[in-house]
């Protein structure tokens, strides 16, 4: 089961890697797409302590509002902890996204346990592509913090 997880969140980082780059509307309003896969990584803090942490974020945008959609992570330090879960995003601004959802955490001791995930990111364009500081906090027996950097692919 770990190492189905691991390859589903592997390949839903790789896939974001090599998607579609961001593409802004010339009219001057922003638009979006109906697909939006962000590339993560940073560090995890307290899981069970400060380590490198890759994974992807996968929306899709009902509206300029919501959204639906899922996540999956591996954060790596002293004991390898995989997330995954699913998520509503609402986008209360332009560029502002907030999700939160339930998921599940497995760790490298073959324990798993249910958490809830609340964050949010806001959006930079820089050339053709769109960057976004990433930061959630996951709730379940201990409470761990991701801090990091995404790339939004939209498709």
């Amino acid at each position: 089961m770990r190492n189905l997880v691991t390859t589903i969140a592997l390949a839903a980082a790789l896939s974001a890697v090599t998607g579609c780059a961001a593409t802004a509307a010339s009219s001057g309003a922003r638009s979006y797409e109906p697909h939006t896969m962000t590339a993560v990584v940073g560090a995890s803090l307290n899981r069970p302590e400060t380590g490198v942490a890759v994974g992807a974020n996968y929306e899709y945008r009902r509206d300029d509002k919501l959204g639906f959609g899922g996540f999956a992570d591996i954060a790596f330090g002293e004991d390898t902890s995989t997330v995954v879960g699913g998520a509503v995003f609402w986008h209360p601004a332009d560029r502002w996204a907030v999700f939160g959802g339930p998921g599940v955490n497995f760790t490298s001791g073959n324990d798993a346990e249910v958490i809830a995930r609340v964050g949010g990111y806001y959006t930079f364009e820089w050339k053709k592509y769109e960057i976004a500081p990433v930061a959630w906090v996951d709730i379940g027996e201990d409470v761990a913090v991701f801090l990091g950097v995404g790339m939004l692919f939209h498709f």
